[in-house]
């Protein structure tokens, strides 16, 4: 099935929510992106001929919100007519599909970490720390799996949490450096590094540094 997208531009003040949204959203988030990036895609809105509801969002319901909090006077909408079956049907898909999605999490902190600032991205630091931890947790455990005389115990794992509890990587003196690789080479990456790592107490980003200052230095 297919649709005659008309996209045009339509008062905020003659649209209407959709009568039953199951959908909790961020308007404040959504509001703070409008403002940073503006609106880069259509709400979808019901004409209403098959539902005696006219111009009803179906896809974008919050979005109209936060336009109605920043004060615009007009929105881009993408028009469909369809009867009531159908439309909640669109409700209901464009919000699950969205739920069923998931994240890389190192292209994700890849993304954020090259940003300026996060704003206007639905991130906040906190997000951004949690992210990095992920990463941090699958580098460990992945590292225990594959190299026992190298792996943290779970003690160690403990103490190191304990140490650093509350504390952001900035307050701890850390940042985080993401190398994106093919799968491969990751591996044979992850191989070298715990062939170079001289012993538990030194760090995988000390044995990367350790080689990189040691290739500049025979280059030089």
């Amino acid at each position: 099935m297919t649709h005659d997208l008309t996209t045009d531009t339509a008062p905020v003040a003659e649209l209407r929510a959709y009568h039953r949204n199951p959908r909790q959203g961020d308007t404040r988030a959504i509001a703070e992106s409008l403002r940073v990036n503006g609106q880069y895609r259509p709400i979808v809105v019901n004409r209403g001929t098959h539902t005696g509801r006219a111009n009803e969002v179906l896809a974008g319901n919050h979005t109209l919100a936060a336009a109605r909090d920043e004060g615009w006077a007009e929105i881009t909408v993408c028009y469909v007519d369809v009867d009531d079956d159908q439309a909640a049907r669109i409700v209901t898909a464009d919000n699950r599909t969205a739920d069923r999605a998931s994240y890389d999490d190192r292209i994700l902190a890849e993304l954020l970490t090259d940003l300026p600032d996060l704003d206007g991205t639905g991130y906040d630091p906190g997000d951004l720390d949690d992210i990095l931890a992920r990463i941090d947790d699958t580098v460990i455990e992945t590292h225990q799996d594959t190299d026992a005389d190298y792996a943290e115990s779970p003690e160690e794992t403990q103490a190191r949490q304990n140490a650093t509890e509350g504390e952001t990587r900035a307050e701890r003196g850390l940042r985080e450096i993401i190398l994106v690789l093919p799968n491969a080479d990751a591996d044979e990456a992850d191989s070298l590094i715990d062939q170079l790592r001289p012993d538990s107490d030194t760090t995988r980003g000390q044995v990367v540094l350790d080689a990189l200052r040691a290739a500049a230095g025979s280059e030089a």
